[in-house]
């Protein structure tokens, strides 16, 4: 069984709100109350106060049957896959990006396997590893919005610039200095000039 979900900031304000959705599962029927659409995380169900304690951990939260740790009812209704057994153990990892969380995963581990150190080990990696692709996607995506801003506000500018230059009465001309082709020869190109230049060059 698993269960991801995302998780998005719905206010600004000094008590930031945030709001859970279901993204998709394994196991998980539409109607299962895993299968939340969305809710916001502060709710007071047995579901939103085991993501809030994940939060709170920073570290993944392994939670057992024989302990009573895991929710009563909560895993009700999941079609178990592999074996067919109910997981005695249940992993939630809260996802983080650049130390921001982005959401939430629940796994149903292997009934058949002992939660060892092993299998501790390998948990813990898909957390580090998890972190590090979420974040790496993250920043990609910032870069990419930084970038379509930069363009926007050059473009902006020299539209700004063209039609000022085109108003004025005098002469204009911007050149790029591109090398020298020889000693005596440089190389240049025309990016901007207003009429009145054209008109200056054709008297």
């Amino acid at each position: 069984m698993a269960v991801i979900y995302s998780l998005d900031r719905t206010s600004d304000q000094d008590w930031p709100k945030f709001k859970v959705s279901y993204e998709g599962g394994l196991g998980v029927a539409e109607d299962h109350p895993l299968a939340i659409k969305s809710i916001e995380l502060d709710h007071p169900n047995q579901l939103m106060r085991l993501l809030n304690k994940s939060v709170t951990s920073k570290v993944p939260m392994v939670l057992h049957e024989s302990d009573g740790s895991i929710p009563k009812g909560l895993l009700d209704g999941i079609t178990w896959r592999g074996f067919e057994q109910p997981s005695t153990v249940l992993v939630v990892l809260a996802l983080f990006a650049a130390k921001e969380i982005t959401g939430f995963l629940l796994l149903g581990l292997n009934p058949r396997r002992a939660y060892d150190d092993d299998y501790d080990g390998f948990i813990q990696l898909l957390s580090r590893q998890l972190a590090t692709s979420l974040t790496s996607a993250v920043l990609m995506e910032q870069a990419k919005q930084k970038q379509a801003r930069l363009s926007k506000d050059v473009a902006e500018s020299e539209s700004r610039f063209k039609a000022l230059t085109e108003l004025n009465s005098a002469g204009y001309l911007f050149m790029l200095f591109c090398g020298f082709e020889s000693t005596d020869t440089r190389i240049v190109q025309i990016v901007l000039h207003n009429p009145k230049w054209v008109c200056s060059v054709c008297k």
